[in-house]
């Protein structure tokens, strides 16, 4: 069985393992940074920790909220290497779903999106899409130690 943590982006319900989820804050100071990509929205002090915070819209090719009034909540992950703070529309809730149950990513997804996307759990109501926490801030153009190295 796999505890998953969602939330959404738009109307699109996505999903995380619950075991990598620290905490989630609607409240939060952001520090832009020059030159760091799009997706980047700057940093955030977490109790002395700098976490890299992810506009998880952007970083899904979603693109802007057409809101004005949605404030974005941060949802902090810890990853193999570092935490980061993925902005994000809303939370959801746990899930508790069958591990044989995830669906494989369609081969029609485009490619930077498929190496972010573990597979999707059909709901009764819509599909949940499980991402790869330790994917997103890692593909052939963009690597961790790059995004620090623009950051730093």
């Amino acid at each position: 069985m796999d505890n998953l943590f969602s939330f959404y982006l738009g109307n699109s319900l996505f999903g995380l393992p619950a075991k990598r989820v620290i905490e989630v804050a609607r409240n939060f100071s952001l520090t832009r940074v020059p030159g760091a990509p799009d997706f980047v929205s700057g940093l955030i002090n977490l109790r002395g920790e700098l976490v890299v915070a992810v506009n998880m819209r952007l970083r899904m090719a979603l693109g802007a909220s057409d809101d004005p009034d949605l404030s974005p909540m941060c949802v902090y992950v810890q990853t193999e290497h570092t935490t980061l703070g993925l902005l994000v529309d809303s939370v959801g809730e746990m899930f508790v779903l069958a591990t044989d149950s995830l669906k494989p990513v369609p081969a029609q997804l485009n490619a930077s999106l498929q190496k972010l996307v573990v597979g999707a759990y059909a709901l009764p109501s819509q599909l949940l899409v499980l991402i790869d926490h330790e994917k997103i801030l890692t593909d052939e153009q963009l690597t961790f130690s790059d995004i620090r190295l623009k950051l730093a």
